[in-house]
């Protein structure tokens, strides 16, 4: 039977369901696509903020695949960055979205399990569970270690952590977030060659 000869109530299902076939084709093809039509969204940019105790330097890159979900059950994708602020390095994660449950309050944590991936092919990786955390009024800023406007002394405290792990950051291909079904993968293949920008700042990232 030829397609113009079916009835309407056939073809109208069949031609939706080809039509979101379609959308969901584009769509895939454009967000693996990206790395070639937009090379700058998943590799680190380096930004410099002037300050009253001088400039503030990081490096931010975006999440390469995320499946992260706000609590109303959104999805958005998440950033990375390494910030240089006063001689002390801490790094943070931008969710774009609350990820705590109720209210947020002045201050929380965030639990999560860590992954440094050193080789993709072997699947070599290394897991830890970590917290990030967040103060003030902006829930969506966790960040990995203290940041020095936020408490200074814990903040020198967990300046050498600090650098150890984005050394580690710089050593590994990609660097996973992870809590119950959320993960967020992160490109660091090419942290080591960007990362001399920060250590004018911060000499202890040399």
């Amino acid at each position: 039977m030829k397609w113009s000869k079916l009835p309407w109530i056939v073809r109208i299902p069949v031609q939706a369901a080809i039509g979101v076939v379609m959308l969901l084709a584009l769509y895939s093809g454009a967000k693996w696509s990206q790395p070639l039509w937009n090379p700058s969204a998943f590799h680190w940019k380096y930004s410099e903020t002037a300050t009253a105790d001088g400039a503030e330097q990081s490096l931010s890159i975006k999440a390469r695949d995320s499946t992260m979900t706000a609590i109303d059950g959104r999805s958005f994708t998440p950033s990375l960055s390494i910030i240089c602020d006063r001689h002390h390095v801490y790094v943070e994660v931008a969710f774009a979205r609350p990820i705590c449950i109720g209210p947020c309050g002045a201050s929380g944590s965030y639990d999560i399990a860590e992954t440094f991936v050193t080789d993709l092919g072997a699947g070599a990786q290394q897991s830890r569970p970590a917290s990030l955390y967040w103060t003030g009024s902006d829930p969506t800023r966790a960040k990995r270690f203290y940041e020095f406007s936020d408490n200074p002394e814990l903040a020198r405290e967990d300046a050498p952590k600090a650098v150890a792990f984005v050394h580690r950051l710089a050593a590994a291909r990609e660097y996973w977030i992870e809590n119950e079904q959320n993960l967020s993968k992160f490109d660091t293949s090419d942290l080591a060659a960007q990362l001399p920008r920060l250590q004018g700042g911060c000499p202890a990232l040399r």
